[in-house]
């Protein structure tokens, strides 16, 4: 806690034949954060292991042909390894494969013939629809193949165009016979002399008509073609409903083969990203990684008993930032979301999670006072905690400080009359609300400046640490500054050999310590200036900005009064006082809940980290088989 753990560069060596059982043990401990072997030095670049490279790309492959597969038969694939599953990524590879093709050729099978009977499906939908139109006139198809000396057309013509046809077909002698609409066409028989045939398909094709598809071996009167046909599609949705219930069986023959690949492929694909980043001789495996320093004993100790001694270690601390891994008790660690969504501390920052995360659950329960609506909140981050969700816990923290504050205030589900305020009412006394809310912002930057001034002594940086703006002169600045606020607010008399000591000179250190971090130079010495004049400005700005703590507070109270008013005016309608305080509730908990948290959090990321935080850290993501 504090502190990220200190960490060590591990080597790790181990015959080829163990190297599974090395990757399982390292796996299963999650305590060693893999580098590439070349990060030994340019001397370990010729060691890349080129074939875990290959298998891992098969994998990825195979992987998505399972996915395929899944998709074409409607399974939902769990997404997870099975207990149980081997770690042999090149002997589970060719088992898989094999598998793999027998699931797909059953699959294309059926696609294909899912595809004919649908090709099949859209082509005699619209010859019933056309024959549906025909059987209107009672007309027999193979007398009208059969004519001699009458040429006839059946065609589809645009609505829109029918006139136009009319008139195209004038100047012949014809029959045109519409038999009804399809949509945005009308379906039209033509009949005219053999002599003619030509003018009339000339109209056809001017009116943009199109030729009726009806198949040459339906025969017979157009409601006889039209029965054939209807027999052909219940012919077809018979065959298509077998087809689901082939489908239907093989995805319940593959669900649980599917899955049984997917874990297989799911746990074997991240043995094979560790294996990638491993070295490779003839006859061993090279692991290097970081792990923290107190661990090297258990890994070392795990490693030697599992492969009977068959592995050889090294450790040092090399030049190279090493990953951030933090170290905090398990009733700390949900409010480390508050700093990761910040930024990881680096190696050598203090880790602000413990302060950082009780100061947002103080600042969010001062501006969220209420006893009932922080039991609900509470509730709520319990049962959210109960369902996995780490930021239940930090939601269940702020509904109790809530709770706490709502009994400091007297505040039970906007009510300030059910449970007696055992500090202050912030509507009643809205001067103190702001106050206080103005000496915990100065607490609160104090704190940042000291936390900067400790990271500063860490690692021994004197100039950060004695001149620097958030070190001991800034905070010589700062109490001085306070000090004298104080005064001219109490109406004391201030003079120039008080003011001197108590800010004058911390200034002239801080702008000492700015000058002597920058280039000599006229330009050199006028950002120093800037700087210090930024940080005056900073001190004073981060501690105004704490009276949004009593704002809020203070507007908490006042749209609770607000409600109750609402109520108490609609007392004479039945059930709009309990329904308007219910509503009035719900609301206040949704949306000012939310605008405490985001200024809690604000709060704590520009007024307090910006003193000491840089939170450039690189995550420790230590190697882990799921």
């Amino acid at each position: 806690m504090w502190t990220p753990a200190p960490m060590i560069r591990g080597l790790f060596a181990v015959l080829d034949t163990d190297v599974e059982q090395a990757t399982t043990e390292l796996g299963r401990l999650g305590a060693v954060q893999l580098l590439p072997v070349e990060d030994l030095g340019a001397w370990a670049s010729s060691l890349q292991w080129v074939e875990a490279q290959r298998l891992s790309s098969l994998y990825e492959g195979d992987q998505r042909r399972v996915e395929r597969v899944a998709d074409a038969l409607g399974i939902t694939l769990a997404g997870a390894p099975l207990a149980g599953a081997p770690l042999s990524p090149e002997g589970v590879g060719v088992t898989v494969e094999e598998r793999l093709r027998i699931g797909e050729r059953a699959v294309e099978d059926l696609r294909q013939r899912e595809e004919a009977l649908q090709s099949d499906a859209e082509r005699l939908a619209p010859i019933a629809e056309q024959l549906a139109l025909l059987a209107r006139v009672d007309v027999d198809l193979t007398a009208l193949r059969a004519l001699s000396y009458v040429h006839y057309a059946a065609a589809l013509v645009p609505s829109a165009n029918l006139e136009r046809l009319r008139g195209s077909l004038q100047r012949i002698p014809h029959v045109l016979l519409p038999l009804g609409r399809r949509r945005e066409q009308t379906l039209v028989l033509a009949f005219t002399a053999r002599a003619h045939a030509q003018v009339l398909e000339r109209a056809l094709a001017s009116a943009y008509a199109r030729p009726a598809s009806i198949p040459e071996d339906l025969t017979g009167t157009a409601a006889e073609a039209l029965a054939t046909v209807r027999d052909r599609q219940a012919a077809l949705a018979a065959a298509e409903a077998e087809l689901a219930r082939r489908r239907a069986q093989l995805a319940e023959r593959w669900q649980g083969e599917l899955e049984e690949i997917q874990g297989q492929l799911t746990l074997n694909s991240a043995a094979l990203q560790g294996w990638k980043l491993f070295g490779t001789t003839e006859r061993t495996r090279l692991i290097v990684g970081w792990l923290p320093a107190q661990r090297r004993r258990q890994i070392t100790e795990r490693l030697r008993r599992l492969l009977g001694g068959r592995v050889a270690t090294e450790f040092d601390q090399p030049p190279e930032t090493p990953p951030t891994a933090l170290r905090n008790p398990s009733f700390i660690r949900p409010f480390q979301i508050l700093i990761e969504t910040y930024g990881v501390p680096n190696y050598r920052e203090l880790d602000p999670t413990p302060l950082a995360g009780l100061l947002f659950v103080l600042m969010f329960g001062f501006m969220f006072a209420d006893l009932g609506q922080g039991a609900i909140l509470a509730l709520s981050g319990l049962w959210l905690a109960w369902r996995r969700q780490i930021a239940g816990w930090v939601l269940a923290a702020c509904g109790a400080a809530a709770m706490v504050f709502g009994l400091l205030d007297g505040s039970f589900f906007l009510s300030e009359t059910v449970v007696p305020a055992l500090w202050f009412r912030p509507l009643e006394n809205p001067t103190y609300a702001v106050s206080v809310a103005i000496v915990a912002g100065i607490i609160i930057v104090t704190a940042g400046v000291l936390l900067n001034v400790i990271g500063a002594a860490r690692v021994r940086d004197r100039r950060r640490l004695a001149l620097g703006r958030f070190g001991l002169a800034g905070l010589w600045f700062y109490w001085g500054g306070i000090i004298l606020a104080r005064a001219f607010l109490g109406k004391q008399p201030i003079s120039l050999p008080t003011v001197a000591p108590l800010v004058g000179l911390p200034l002239i250190l801080m702008y000492l310590g700015e000058v002597l971090g920058r280039s000599v130079g006229p330009l050199g010495f006028l950002e120093s200036g800037i700087e210090v004049f930024d940080a005056i400005l900073r001190y004073l700005s981060n501690t105004i900005s704490f009276i949004r703590l009593g704002a809020f507070a203070i507007a908490h109270a006042g749209i609770g009064a607000v409600f109750l008013f609402l109520a108490a005016a609609l007392s004479h309608i039945p059930l709009a006082p309990a329904l308007i305080l219910v509503l009035g509730n719900v609301l206040v908990i949704a949306l000012e809940g939310l605008v405490a948290g985001i200024q809690a959090l604000r709060l704590n990321y520009y007024e307090f980290f910006s003193k000491f935080y840089e939170g450039n850290g690189i995550p420790f993501r230590p190697f882990k088989l799921p």
